[in-house]
């Protein structure tokens, strides 16, 4: 074999396989009406499949992101065409493609001998593919195939492709995908995993929250309002955020109520309210019709809102769960809480060990599709800050012990319909945000503020007098937790006497920003997790509140400029670091705003895409007023492309195709990206 030239090659193969049959189907004559059939086809023109049951359209979808290779699979080998290694050719008239020339190649007589050339394994694994999901040849290759292209494809790219972790898309896919999903989404931490806000967009539709009602505002031709959702507010209800996807809309409402505890001897005990009444309410819409959004379902979580998060078809509901010793303390359905109208089971609660924070996490999975709650769980444990990775939940909550700092950290696992506790830890100093956590190989990490305070009393025995001695430490650190919440790395006493004001993990890498007079930025190897160790770290003026990747070895910071000797905050800042080496992290260029004082350093209120190039932020200004800027990164410098007056300060940027949208409550500003010109506004008012 490693001597044969490739014309015997070839003469093998063909007499390998002379005497395979040609299924009937596969004739040229029949292949040039399958073309001509397929080209006809709706799906064809719009680059859209036909739905079909889920197993056999995951295949599908995984053989369209191959479909440039024009492999044909059968039961007794393959058949090649298409041009691989020009065994198959298409010869081309002017009634179309039609296939003239046939070389059908014997994967198992070629295996038995073990004569297989490396570069056909690709070949072999699709085949095989194939085979497991029992697909029918034929239509792989009228779905492969069908688009009728004249494609030379060789199965080496792809398997280069998928080696590196690059998912190979065709050209078609790719034009598709970037006309109908060009459009920013929420600014999240993890990619697949939503988080809600006060304003969302379909790509066609902006839907924003105002005070008691949603406005549905059509972008297509001009800005205008189509329809609305009005939120009644007489049952104490107040809607926080919302989801929209696909058709649907999902607002998150809180409710509030206190009660006073009273003592008096005259009061009967029916005034004498021991028991929280907060409750969550979770609503799905119908949009299909923007006019007349349809409210399909309500559920009530009881428990005073926290956080959710939307993964596909499901929402993870978060909300804090208070209760007080009932009267009669054997009674278990007085602990426990309600949602969608039912009480927890006992198997839905769990008691954690002895905790410091008050009050329990109520965690609820809810199926969008089916609109019903699929499982719950409630947790002894108080919470507040929450990081969702693609597989569990943390949550976070500050516990004071002795006059020190600690953070109390739940883990859940998650698993569309299923929620599983998995553990418990204290952790010493202060988790003061979800950007502060990140999870990477089963392993958490996170970087906290540690802040010791120790008296004791100093008795000197020749006075009578007794001295109270203060010590006080501050410092930062980074832990490293494995899958069940055990230590096993850290990075102590890293710039103590600092605040620390922002985290990104990106990968094996950690950047966090700590600040007193100056703004060290810290790089931490995470890669050996059990022997972390910082990498490097630059020191400049100002602080970054907010740290974002943009682009390759480029990190963009955005705060505040500061006084070097004083600390004292000055203006806003952006500034571009280069992390390409992050033992030696630089600073490309910053820009300065020095009439601004006030930042939106929210995540989800600041727009970052490197594709666009197009950096917006909201800021305020020392005369009261409120600006959104929008700036590029050009040849190592920040370009700034817009600075419009906006009238409220929960501002969201959002792009659709070459139009920025500036809104809020108030009102939506439409901004050309082209030249960043104003081109309409629409008031938002209630009739």
């Amino acid at each position: 074999m490693e001597n044969m030239t490739e014309k015997e090659f070839e003469e093998l193969l063909k007499q390998q396989t002379e005497e395979i049959p040609v299924p009937d189907s596969l004739s040229p004559e029949n292949m040039v009406k399958r073309i001509k059939m397929d080209r006809e086809n709706k799906w064809m023109k719009e680059g859209k499949m036909e739905k079909s049951d889920s197993k056999s359209n995951k295949f599908r979808k995984w053989m369209y992101r191959i479909s440039a290779s024009a492999a044909v699979f059968l039961c007794g080998g393959l058949i090649a065409y298409g041009g691989i290694y020009g065994y198959g050719k298409w010869k081309e008239d002017q009634l179309g493609k039609e296939l003239t020339e046939r070389e059908s190649l014997s994967i198992e007589v070629l295996d038995q001998a073990n004569q297989i050339p490396p570069e056909l394994e690709a070949q072999r694994e699709w085949y095989e593919w194939a085979k497991e999901y029992g697909e029918d040849p034929e239509y792989i290759y009228e779905y492969n195939g069908g688009f009728g292209k004249d494609i030379l494809y060789d199965a080496e790219m792809d398997m280069a492709a998928a080696e590196s972790g690059n998912n190979s898309v065709s050209e078609f896919e790719t034009m598709e995908s970037a006309k109908e999903n060009d459009y920013s989404t929420t600014n999240v931490q993890v990619e697949g995993v939503d988080e809600a806000d006060i304003i969302k967009t379909d790509g066609e539709y902006l839907y924003i929250l105002e005070e008691g009602e949603i406005y549905v505002v059509d972008t297509k031709e001009e800005l205008k309002i189509v329809g609305s959702i009005p939120l009644e507010e007489e049952d104490g209800y107040y809607c926080m955020e919302m989801y929209v996807r696909d058709q649907q809309l999902i607002t998150i409402e809180k409710k509030e109520t206190y009660y006073y505890v009273c003592n008096c001897i005259e009061h009967s005990k029916e005034h004498d309210e021991k028991e929280s009444k907060d409750a969550t309410k979770v609503s799905i819409y119908n949009i299909e019709n923007k006019e007349h959004p349809v409210l399909e379902k309500e559920l009530v979580q009881d428990g005073y809102y926290l956080s959710s998060r939307v993964t596909e078809e499901y929402l993870y509901l978060f909300t804090k769960y208070t209760t007080y010793q009932p009267d009669d303390i054997e009674d278990f359905d007085a602990y426990v809480p309600c949602i969608d109208g039912e009480k927890l089971n006992h198997d839905d609660v769990c008691i954690l060990p002895e905790g410091e924070s008050t009050g329990s996490l109520f965690v609820s999975a809810v199926d969008l599709e089916e609109k019903e709650v699929k499982d719950k769980i409630m947790l002894t444990s108080g919470a507040h800050i929450f990081y969702v990775s693609e597989e569990n939940i943390y949550s976070a909550i500050r516990i004071w012990k002795q006059g020190n700092e600690y953070t109390e950290i739940v883990k859940v696992a998650y698993q569309e319909d299923e929620l599983e506790y998995v553990g418990k830890t204290e952790i010493e100093g202060e988790v003061s945000d979800q950007y502060f956590m990140d999870e990477k190989d089963g392993f958490l990490r996170l970087v906290t503020h540690v802040y010791c305070d120790e008296s004791y009393y100093d008795v000197d025995v020749n006075v009578e007098l007794e001295e109270t001695i203060e010590i006080v430490e501050e410092f930062n650190r980074l832990y490293v937790l494995d899958a069940n919440l055990k230590e096993v790395g850290r990075i102590d006493d890293v710039a103590p006497d600092e605040e620390l004001y922002s985290c990104r993990f990106m990968g094996d890498m950690a950047y966090f920003v700590t600040f007193r007079q100056i703004d060290p930025l810290f790089a931490a190897d995470l890669s050996d997790p059990y022997n972390p160790v910082l990498a490097g770290q630059l020191k400049i003026p100002g602080f970054s509140e907010y740290l974002q990747p943009y682009g390759d070895g480029l990190l963009l910071g955005i705060g505040y400029d500061a006084n070097e000797e004083t600390g004292q905050r000055k203006g806003v800042k952006l500034t571009m670091f280069d992390i390409h080496n992050p033992a030696d992290i630089t600073e490309i260029t910053s820009t300065y705003l020095p009439e601004c004082n006030g930042l939106q350093s929210d995540a989800k209120a600041i727009l970052a895409n490197v594709n666009k190039n197009i950096i917006g932020i909201s800021t305020y200004r020392y005369d009261g007023d409120m600006y959104y800027y929008c700036f590029s990164y050009e040849d190592g410098e920040f370009v700034t492309n817009m600075e419009e007056q906006i009238s409220h300060y929960q501002t969201r940027g959002i792009y659709i195709d070459d139009v920025l949208y500036v809104a809020n409550r108030m009102e939506v500003k439409a901004v050309s990206l082209e030249d960043y010109s104003l081109l309409e506004t629409l008031e938002l008012t209630k009739d």
